[in-house]
């Protein structure tokens, strides 16, 4: 690919301003992305849900108002993909199986399946996928109906359907979810489902999760069945439940307890069974053996600073009180304070300040890097997302991060835009020093009217600067070509120097720039500072062929050689 990554992002997200450019956006990943690659694959699938839109609103089995829906739901993904995209991604590079399967992603599958439905009557179903194990579970209930598996493969695109395995139908399902949706890296991806039993009795469902991928130049599917039994009635759920609490509870345990069952099942594997007191005695919960440490139930617990939270940040309370009571059983004594400490900042509170205090206090956290993004998340500023950055250049969320600041970094060139001045440029520079996109900055200066002079001398300022602080080929090539005057060259060719990977590539221009401006008029200072930038010049030939026309220049030279041997 010959254009640089920022590059594409910004011209197909200008691209997709415009629905009527959607089609060409496509088309142009479609070419630039490798052959049998699994991007390659999620933008002819896109492709696909596009053409299939056109030709049903041509047979007149798509109104105009879904046909935008569909159009505008396949911009959001494509965008979403787009901003996802990394320079790994358009290796045309073939590797082994090993390689690949080295490669693969792992993630999981949270479904919610009502074990007892009513006849006739619509149960929601919500399936999800996330590479991410904390964001599985975000946002939801977690009860006894909620199943989470792992999965050894996660495609970037991924199928999900509800079926009916029996001969004659049972239950009518519909979704409100397209079956094909985007995975990223961060967040979840959800289905929704609507299932209406047609015949009491009990019946099986099954989930059918399809990875999607490309081989032998097809898109081939792999399928993973997870199959529930539903319990249908005439009456709801809660009545029959109701009937269960008249009737008589059976006789408690030896230890003074009754089991209720499974309450959680995570990657194959059972919780352990939530116990439930006698309701004459409440004694503690027998304590359960973890990792070779004793636990017992909590004597208090924190409880949410106040009811004006969310109901999403109440749904994080409440699965929080689940895994403390039903699954650890953990004493908030002897809990380590980096695992209590996280548990509040990122269930109860969970927010920048709550963050920004965990961060501080547990600088070495195994959580330190999930702090430092929902920190990040959880506020506008660039200051925490390049903390982030600093701390985890590699990181699992690195794309995530560096994708929204390029969208600051984009906000505030269009803020320079509107209204151009050298406290904004310099503030730009300072916030963006590895940004190439100055050439934008200097059109809008270009284009004021008012103190047109400072503010192109303060573009040419933020030119140098950001070459000293951050020296790339780009910048430099991007300085020679937009200031011809080149009126800070020796400061130029310093930023490159202290880089010798980049001065090696950038020398041949920048002598070229020297000699230029000493062609028009040799003279001996010229020549010393040439070869006081370049001591062992590429351009000698050049060089040489410039001061033999003046004397005593080609005489200043020989005087100097001679001295440097």
């Amino acid at each position: 690919m010959n254009i640089p990554l920022p590059e594409l992002k910004r011209q197909l997200e200008e691209l997709l301003l415009d629905l009527q450019h959607l089609s060409t956006a496509l088309q142009k990943l479609r070419d630039l992305l490798p052959e049998h690659s699994e991007k390659r694959v999620t933008v002819l699938t896109l492709l696909g849900r596009l053409n299939d839109a056109n030709k049903k609103a041509l047979r007149g089995t798509l109104d105009n108002t879904a046909l935008q829906t569909e159009y505008n739901s396949i911009r959001a993904d494509l965008s979403d993909f787009v901003q996802a995209l990394d320079e790994a991604d358009f290796d045309a590079t073939p590797q082994s199986g090993k390689e690949d399967a080295n490669k693969a992603k792992n993630g999981h599958v949270l479904y919610r399946i009502p074990h007892q439905m009513t006849l006739r009557e619509e149960s929601e179903c919500v399936v999800r996928i996330a590479i991410d194990e904390d964001a599985i579970v975000e946002e939801i209930m977690l009860d006894d109906q909620v199943v989470v598996k792992g999965l050894t493969r996660v495609s970037d695109l991924m199928q999900v359907e509800l079926g009916d395995p029996a001969k004659e139908a049972v239950f009518e399902i519909r979704s409100t979810s397209p079956p094909q949706q985007l995975i990223t890296e961060d967040g979840f991806t959800e289905w929704f489902f609507y299932v209406a039993p047609q015949q009491t009795g009990t019946h099986p469902l099954e989930v059918k999760v399809s990875v999607l991928e490309m081989a032998f130049n097809q898109i081939h599917r792999k399928v993973l069945v997870f199959r529930e039994t539903i319990q249908i009635t005439t009456e709801h759920p809660e009545v029959l439940l109701d009937k269960k609490l008249e009737t008589p509870a059976p006789a408690a345990t030896g230890d003074g307890f009754k089991k209720a069952g499974e309450a959680l099942a995570f990657a194959g594997q059972d919780m352990p069974p939530i116990e439930q007191a006698k309701p004459e005695s409440a004694p503690p919960p027998a304590p359960i053996e973890t990792t070779g440490t004793i636990y017992e139930a909590p004597k208090s617990m924190p409880q949410p600073e106040s009811p004006r939270k969310s109901s999403g940040r109440a749904r994080n309370v409440a699965l929080f009180m689940v895994f403390i009571l039903a699954g650890t059983s953990a004493t908030w004594a002897l809990t380590p304070s980096e695992i209590r400490d996280w548990w509040v900042a990122s269930i109860i509170q969970d927010d920048e300040q709550a963050y920004t205090a965990y961060i501080e206090k547990h600088p070495d956290s195994r959580f330190l890097e999930k702090a430092l993004y929902n920190r990040a998340e959880k506020s506008t500023r660039l200051a925490y997302l390049r903390a982030y950055q600093d701390k985890y250049p590699d990181g699992k969320y690195r794309t995530v991060v560096s994708t929204r600041i390029t969208k600051l970094e984009t906000a505030a060139i269009d803020s320079i835009r509107r209204k151009p001045s050298p406290e904004n440029i310099s503030r730009f520079v300072d916030n963006f020093p590895e940004s190439t996109r100055l050439s934008d900055i200097k059109l809008a200066a270009e284009t004021t009217k008012e103190d047109r002079g400072k503010i192109l001398q303060a573009v040419e300022e933020a030119y140098i600067t950001s070459a000293k602080t951050k020296p790339t080929v780009k910048k430099i090539t991007d300085y020679l070509q937009d200031f011809p005057e080149q009126n800070r060259l020796d400061e130029l060719t310093e930023a490159a120097a202290s880089n010798p990977e980049i001065m090696s590539e950038v020398q041949p221009v920048l002598e070229e720039a020297y000699l230029k401006k000493m062609e028009q008029n040799p003279s001996p200072d010229k020549a010393e500072q040439f070869l006081e930038q370049f001591p062992e010049p590429v351009k000698k030939d050049k060089f040489d062929q410039i001061i033999s026309k003046r004397p005593e220049v080609r005489k200043a030279v020989d005087l100097r050689r001679r001295r440097m041997q």
